[in-house]
Parts: C-alpha cells; sequence; structure tokens
C-alpha cells in the first residue's frame, strides 16, 4: 500500500530529502550498479527541490520561488536531470502525492507521435498536441529542435503545447515541469515572444550545474 507524507509537518523537508536519497540509491543500484551521489555540485539544486516539493515556505522565502508554479530545470547533458524525474516519480507514487504525480513523456517522442499521427487516416496531429495539454506533465530534454514538418508547414509542436498547458495553469493551476540542456537565454530565445513572457508567469527556473556523471 502506499504511504502518504504528512502535510504542514515541520519535519517534512527533511523527511523529503531522507526519503528522496532511499529512492535515489535504490534506483541507481538497480540501474548502475552504484549509490546516488550528492555532491557541491547537485546540492543546492536538490535542496531547491526537496523544499518545493515538500511544500515548504522557504521555497518561496529563501529560494524566492513561486510553489504554485511548475519549474524548469537546466543543465548540461548527463548531470542527471532526468534521474531526478525518475527518482521523483517513484516517490509521488509510493507515497501518494497526486498534486505532484506526473506523466513522464521526452520533449523527442512528442514530436515523433505528432508526425506519425499526422499522417494517419484514424486521427491527426492534433490530438497528440491535446494529449499533453492535460493534468500533471514533465517534459524531458527540450532542445532546439522543437519543431516538426506537418503537410508542407513547420510547426513548434513543443510551444503550442506549452501556450495549450499555460492556458490550463491560469485556469486550473495544473502544473509543467521541463528539463533542458540549453541555458536560460538559449531557452527563452527558442521561442515567440508570446510564448517567452509566459514562461516567467508559469515556471521557476532551477540550475543544476556540473560536468556528465556519464563519464
Amino acid at each position: 500500500m502506499s504511504k502518504k507524507v504528512e502535510k504542514n509537518d515541520s519535519g517534512c523537508h527533511d523527511n523529503f530529502k531522507k526519503v528522496f536519497k532511499k529512492l535515489a540509491d535504490y534506483y541507481f543500484i538497480e540501474k548502475w550498479n552504484r549509490q546516488f551521489e550528492i555532491d557541491g555540485f547537485n546540492t543546492d539544486a536538490l535542496n531547491i527541490l526537496c523544499c518545493y516539493f515538500s511544500d515548504n515556505k522557504k521555497f518561496n522565502e529563501v529560494h524566492e520561488g513561486d510553489y504554485r508554479k511548475g519549474f524548469i530545470l537546466f543543465g548540461n547533458v548527463g548531470v542527471g536531470k532526468t534521474s531526478i524525474f525518475r527518482i521523483l516519480e517513484l516517490l509521488f507514487k509510493e507515497f501518494y502525492l497526486p498534486q505532484y504525480n506526473f506523466k513522464f513523456v521526452t520533449a523527442r517522442s512528442i514530436i515523433s507521435e505528432v508526425i506519425i499521427e499526422s499522417k494517419s487516416k484514424v486521427s491527426s496531429e492534433e490530438f497528440i498536441i491535446q494529449k499533453y495539454s492535460k493534468s500533471i506533465l514533465y517534459i524531458d530534454d527540450i532542445s532546439k529542435n522543437s519543431k516538426a514538418i506537418i503537410w508542407g508547414q513547420k510547426r513548434d509542436v513543443i510551444e503550442e503545447i506549452l501556450l495549450n498547458r499555460y492556458d490550463l495553469f491560469c485556469r486550473n493551476g495544473k502544473r509543467t515541469f521541463v528539463s533542458t540542456n540549453l541555458s536560460r537565454d538559449e531557452f527563452t530565445t527558442n521561442f515567440s515572444p508570446s510564448m517567452n513572457d509566459r514562461l516567467f508567469d508559469m515556471f521557476n527556473f532551477i540550475d543544476l550545474p556540473g560536468k556528465s556523471r556519464r563519464r
């Protein structure tokens, strides 16, 4: 049976960090036969994320964030962005935190689905765009290549989904989580001015520094 984390507990932030580390070690041992490493590169980002997901007021007061928004996790290739979200995915299911329980999808797979559906006689690319414009979503690895050629026209599929999700966020507060290898400047200028402006309304920006841990 899934366990439930008590809200408004003074030790909630510390408890969350301990549970995250325990599940992180389990995930890494199962996948790579080694423990999850916390060091000078990822400590700050992990502390910020633990504040965010434990609804700790420290996230707003100390880290100057807004936990009502989603967030973008910035970092180089291989620093552990995807792994962190895989671990969070395990945690939310194990401890029954439906307010954060997200659907995990890569930006690349979304674009592939849209291209495939655009050639289908049964469905259409609009079905895929609407599919990812609902509930809580994590989009992994948004890059500069977020466009698809559909019926001879170039469409920025990821931007269309993010615009829809902005409306969803404004209507009922549904969060979006994103990771990217792009820098903050590269990411924000990758979209149209109207989407760029909305990014600051719907996301906190969190940096995960360091070099690839795969080497």
